[in-house]
């Protein structure tokens, strides 16, 4: 018997039904209490990291070591939040505006979380990044089997698009340099329990002179190709002119190399023999920028 301030309703004639809506909501906010939990944990690892990088942690004073340790902890949570069955869906993701796959939400203390949705060969996989002035970060997530399968490994925090390349292979552009308007290319195998970058690009390249970022030499294999776009560049320059494209059916990377505000000519790069054979590009070469050349 279940009583209810003036009514008493007899159990076995009581709807089954009802039951069943408690439990369904039973279920929903034990997942919400655990994600919050979660949350939480993130909240503090961030205050902590801030906390060391302004000297104010006596127990931890500021070296390599400790740095390292600092971001390893800080990464673990994020991985904590990251392998929950729904943190993809957390309350608190809001849709970008203009977007149809880029969600984010703000800790308390206004570090931004970004998850966004790709879809690859079938398989659907959300990437969720953060934001820190010298120590950006993602992770990919594959949502079959809700495994992290790869690290940005603190180079950036955001990934612009996923293609499928030839099986057990995924071609990333990421987003990159100042205000994430350059874009950085890679290949990775899928293959095992953690993706691992390729040395799948051939041409010249920059950061190979100490001292001088942009004065580029011929490597015959490397990781990434880059394409540098300076912000106040980007402000003035047509809005395509940092985009990096990729056919997947002809296989062939691309983007526009401008020879002025309305002439470019099609840059263009086939994946051929397990490489791509394309120079890194500076879009200031182009158009004038006023911002020094600042290594990656």
């Amino acid at each position: 018997m279940f009583c209810c301030n003036h009514c008493i309703f007899d159990a076995k004639s009581f709807p089954m039904k009802f039951f069943k809506v408690l439990f369904f909501l039973f279920v929903i906010s034990k997942t919400l209490f655990a994600q919050q939990a979660e949350v939480d944990e993130l909240n503090q690892a961030f205050d902590y990291y801030r906390l060391y990088n302004i000297g104010k942690i006596d127990s931890m004073p500021q070296n390599p070591t400790n740095y390292t340790k600092v971001i390893g902890k800080l990464d673990s949570t994020f991985k904590a939040f990251i392998l929950h069955e729904k943190s993809q869906d957390y309350e608190k993701f809001k849709l970008a505006q203009g977007s149809s796959n880029f969600k984010f939400f703000r800790l308390d203390n206004t570090v931004e979380i970004d998850a966004a949705w790709f879809v690859v060969d079938s398989i659907t996989y959300v990437v969720f990044g953060y934001q820190l002035q010298n120590q950006p970060n993602y992770f990919i997530k594959r949502l079959s089997d809700h495994k992290i399968v790869y690290s940005g490994n603190a180079l950036a925090c955001y990934v612009d698009a996923m293609y499928f390349l030839e099986p057990d292979k995924i071609l990333l552009i990421e987003e990159d340099g100042d205000f994430n308007k350059s874009k950085k290319v890679s290949v990775v195998s899928t293959i095992g329990k953690e993706w691992k970058p390729l040395k799948a690009f051939k041409g010249l390249a920059f950061g190979q002179v100490f001292g001088e970022y942009r004065k580029m030499k011929f490597v015959e294999k490397r990781t990434y190709f880059q394409l540098d776009c300076d912000m106040d560049v980007f402000m003035t320059a047509p809005k395509d002119v940092n985009q990096v494209a990729f056919n997947e059916n002809t296989k062939t990377l691309s983007y526009k190399q401008y020879e002025g505000p309305n002439r470019f000519k099609k840059i263009e790069a086939k994946w051929e023999n397990g490489m791509f054979t394309i120079d890194d590009y500076n879009v200031g070469d182009a158009f004038q920028s006023n911002s020094p050349a600042m290594p990656r």
